[in-house]
């Protein structure tokens, strides 16, 4: 870590009694800076936005937190930063009213970047852990990630770049800190994320780039060793292909090479020749 802000102040600690601290009570966003300025910051504002509606969360001052997120992007050597808006001190116990809330903003170096990944691709597993079903909660990024900590345990093999998650019914659902996209012929398709899940700002944008080629739909667990190709999207890392999963080997990466080429430049990402 660089360096961090709490409440707009370097060097301060955060308070013991922070519900983020005892309950994941949070959300958050992380985002890529490239040329010193935040990437995508208006989809992670929003995607702030939404997540703190979704667990009425005390109102933020909006205009604070991007202003933060810029400052912190524009620090030296900064390529990645974390908005953290916990809900702030609170009494033992589940109660949380009268919170106030409270901002934490972290800037990081950038962390060694594999150029080959992006041409030759990656190869995952099947998660054994399968995640839990609230609606509630779907699609937010808040501060309890138990689930994926516990899948991630399980690519301690040193082949495994991330694993596959499905949920009760077997449906797959995402990577553990990626979403994911499967070409069957000409139709690409992403997961539904009403009931588990999280929808990225990458996801998104690739949403956008593919709109009218890609549908959004329940997408059986084991069909995706059918899969013509398959890809991962994450906002730091960008587009990924996937070279193998379990036994099934993919050889063809076509759109996820057309949507690196559409994307990556602005996040200072490689582009394969």
């Amino acid at each position: 870590m660089l360096a961090a802000w709490l409440d707009g102040l370097t060097g301060a600690l955060v308070p013991v009694a922070d519900r983020a601290l005892h309950y994941g009570d949070a959300v958050f966003t992380t985002l890529r800076v490239h040329a010193g300025r935040a990437c995508w910051l208006d989809a992670h504002m929003d995607r702030l936005r939404q997540a703190c509606a979704g667990l009425h969360m005390p109102e933020f001052d909006w205009s604070l937190v991007r202003n933060e997120a810029e400052q912190a992007s524009a620090y030296p050597s900064a390529a990645v930063v974390k908005v953290i808006l916990s809900r702030g001190d609170g009494a033992r116990g589940y109660d949380s009213r009268n919170s106030t809330g409270r901002r934490l903003v972290f800037a990081y170096a950038a962390a060694a970047l594999d150029e080959e990944v992006y041409r030759r691709g990656v190869d995952l597993r099947c998660a054994d852990l399968v995640l839990s079903d609230q609606p509630a909660l779907a699609g937010l990024k808040h501060g309890n990630r138990l689930e994926q900590i516990l899948a991630r345990l399980e690519c301690a093999d040193p082949v495994s770049y991330d694993a596959v998650l499905s949920d009760s019914r077997g449906h797959a659902i995402s990577a553990t800190s990626a979403n994911i996209f499967a070409r069957f012929g000409n139709s690409v398709r992403t997961p539904g994320l009403t009931r588990s899940g999280v929808a990225g700002v990458a996801r998104s944008r690739v949403l956008e780039a593919l709109a009218g080629a890609v549908t959004v739909t329940d997408i059986p667990l084991d069909s995706l060793y059918r899969a013509d190709e398959l890809f991962l999207s994450n906002c730091v890392r960008g587009v990924v292909p996937v070279r193998q999963l379990g036994d099934h080997r993919y050889t063809e990466t076509l759109t996820a090479l057309g949507l690196m080429q559409a994307l990556h430049p602005s996040l200072g990402l490689p582009v394969p020749g």
